[in-house]
């Protein structure tokens, strides 16, 4: 029932999972394209409107408990969840590569088969690279997951450290493999999402008004906003 869900709701909020934004709509919404246009102006145009993300529950029967989701859709945050996931796919081109090389490092010095990028792209691929026989099985269901994660880069294992050393090694190997001036170049569009691909900073002296050029540093801040 929908009371049941909002006393569910109005417990977690008030639990120190969350903490309270002493700011208005578009008070945020101000502090959140400052925050943006600090990495670059032109992004600033990615965060409008004032419709904020909602909240919503789903009931897990098989646990008695419910899974909070986040729909930030047709939101002031829809434009910056586009550009978080268009650099993250980026993004995964070279860690994966990057991964490759510690994977073949490790086999070299130690003779030791191992797999350090653990991102199943396809039930298919889990197929073709079973092994013939299982040493050993875990399982585990992590209860509070990303609330456990610290925020603060401060703190120890934080999310901006997570991005930081994922981002790096990326940079690394895509400017190891193409040059060392390769950057992420961002298209943004009319309808305010916007595309991200490897590109020279040789075309950022004329890069166009639509077009950004982000560095790895640029990227961590924006995926530690936008998270």
């Amino acid at each position: 029932p929908e009371y049941a869900q909002l006393l569910v709701l109005l417990r977690l909020i008030k639990s120190n999972d969350f903490i309270e934004i002493p700011l208005n709509t578009q008070q945020l919404l101000r502090q959140v394209q400052d925050d943006i246009a600090a990495v670059c102006p032109k992004l600033a145009v990615l965060v409008q409107g004032d419709r904020m993300p909602i909240m919503r529950l789903a009931f897990k029967s098989h646990k008695n408990d419910y899974r909070f989701l986040t729909n930030a859709s047709d939101s002031m945050l829809s434009g910056l969840n586009s550009l978080a996931q268009e650099i993250t796919s980026c993004m995964m081109e070279g860690l994966e590569g990057s991964l490759a090389q510690i994977n073949n490092d490790i086999a070299a010095l130690h003779g030791i088969d191992t797999q350090a990028y653990i991102i199943v792209q396809n039930a298919q691929q889990v197929i073709v690279n079973m092994p013939e026989k299982f040493t050993s099985d875990t399982c585990a269901d992590i209860t509070k997951c990303f609330e456990q994660i610290p925020i603060l880069e401060t703190e120890n294992d934080s999310l901006a450290a997570a991005f930081n050393w994922a981002v790096t090694k990326a940079f690394e190997y895509m400017q190891h493999q193409r040059g060392k001036q390769q950057m992420l170049a961002v298209t943004l569009r009319d309808d305010d999402t916007c595309r991200v691909q490897w590109q020279h900073n040789k075309h950022k002296i004329l890069a166009p008004p639509d077009k950004v050029y982000l560095t790895a540093d640029d990227a961590v801040r924006v995926l530690t906003l936008v998270t």
